[in-house]
């Protein structure tokens, strides 16, 4: 079925065409840039139509929300539409799609990140540490704090999260763990990938799996083993275990065990040091692990900041609404507002009615409007060689 915006483009081209059209060429263009963007609207709906199932009355509620939410977010409306079908076929409702669409544009806007790689780091987040929908601000509240606290950008310390989330998760650590460790990491690598990877081998390895196949190659209860035997100092005689307590049930989680290594570390030969280097991250990544046990200050900083992130995104979003890309995309997201507006009003359901009939007798009419002029010249050159002739 022909759409509103299929009879403006067919209503455009032929009122171009006429004399009158080509003296308003820049109406015209303009006409031509709000069918434009009425079908880039039309488009982002039809993939949502396709990834969900809801009451006509609930899809139009959504679109005029969308027209709203899109000029406060500083997104075009196609682009928060097409956020929300991303995250609706990911198996979210459409209420659950609408809000996590919000907060993966701030985190975009402020991040610098694309849509899709905003929308796949805070999946990732979301699932590792079963993080609701309605909650999911908060993880770009905690990514926005620590980017503006460390040399690590919003944009990285995602990414990082991005790849290292199951492992981490998996090795019993938080979020707000995680993230510190990977805070700390990033200051000593310079490099959020590194640290990522790095983070990612030591949860694989604490869980009991090699870093590189993610095959399980070691029972917890040798891994701790190992760790005590390594750790043993005059302080801590028996060393340091993995398990939290003697059932051997529940295990500490990397943040925790690290932070209990390095309050011995000093105090280990260099052997035992070195051997527990390799025990939980390989050589690739010893140097690197052997600072952060040195450094776990920066960690234990790092994970205050993140749990006092509160806020911290909608801040950045009223900076970065200030810039001039920002302006810009609210106005655009204006005009598409503006022309679904116009283009879905009265004149075009006209047309739209009418059906191809309609249409058919739209073109005879232009057709012949546009005909007049030389219609009217045939005529009068008549009527002229007539008067000659009774002259």
């Amino acid at each position: 079925m022909a759409t509103y915006d299929d009879f403006a483009d067919k209503l455009i081209d032929k009122l171009g065409d006429t004399k009158l059209g080509k003296n308003l060429g820049p109406l015209i263009d303009q006409l031509k840039k709000m069918a434009e963007a009425v079908r880039e609207i039309d488009t982002a709906m039809t993939s949502l139509y396709k990834v969900t199932d809801e009451t006509n009355a609930r899809y139009t509620r959504f679109l005029t929300d969308t027209l709203q939410n899109a000029k406060n977010l500083g997104r075009t409306i196609s682009d928060l539409i097409e956020q929300t079908a991303n995250w609706a076929k990911l198996g979210f409702s459409l209420n659950q799609a609408e809000e996590l669409a919000k907060a993966s544009s701030i985190y975009a806007n402020i991040s610098g990140v694309d849509d899709d790689t905003a929308i796949n780091n805070l999946a990732a987040a979301m699932k590792e540490f079963h993080i609701e929908a309605a909650d999911s601000i908060k993880i770009v509240d905690k990514l926005s704090n620590l980017g503006k606290t460390y040399s690590t950008s919003s944009a990285s310390f995602g990414e990082a999260l991005g790849v290292s989330a199951s492992a981490l998760a998996s090795a019993g650590n938080s979020m707000d763990e995680s993230l510190a460790l990977i805070a700390a990491l990033s200051e000593i690598t310079q490099d959020s990938e590194e640290a990522g990877n790095a983070l990612k081998t030591l949860g694989e390895r604490m869980k009991g799996a090699d870093g590189e196949s993610a095959i399980y190659s070691n029972e917890l209860s040798q891994l701790s083993q190992q760790i005590t035997s390594f750790t043993k100092t005059a302080n801590t005689p028996r060393g340091i275990s993995l398990f939290t307590d003697n059932t051997r049930k529940n295990y500490k989680s990397a943040y925790q065990l690290l932070l209990d290594i390095s309050q011995v570390w000093n105090q280990l030969s260099r052997k035992n040091q070195s051997e527990i280097l390799d025990t939980l991250v390989g050589p690739e990544y010893s140097d690197a692990l052997a600072e952060l046990l040195s450094n776990m200050s920066q960690a234990e900083n790092a994970l205050s900041t993140s749990l006092s992130s509160s806020g911290s995104a909608l801040e950045s979003q009223e900076r970065a609404l200030d810039s001039i890309e920002a302006k810009t995309v609210q106005f655009e997201a204006a005009f598409q507002s503006l022309s679904n507006t116009m283009v879905n009003s009265g004149l075009f359901k006209f047309f739209v009615d009418l059906g191809t009939t309609g249409v058919s007798a739209l073109d005879s009419l232009i057709n012949k409007i546009g005909a007049l002029p030389a219609l009217g010249a045939a005529i009068g050159g008549t009527l002229v060689y007539k008067k000659v002739g009774m002259a």
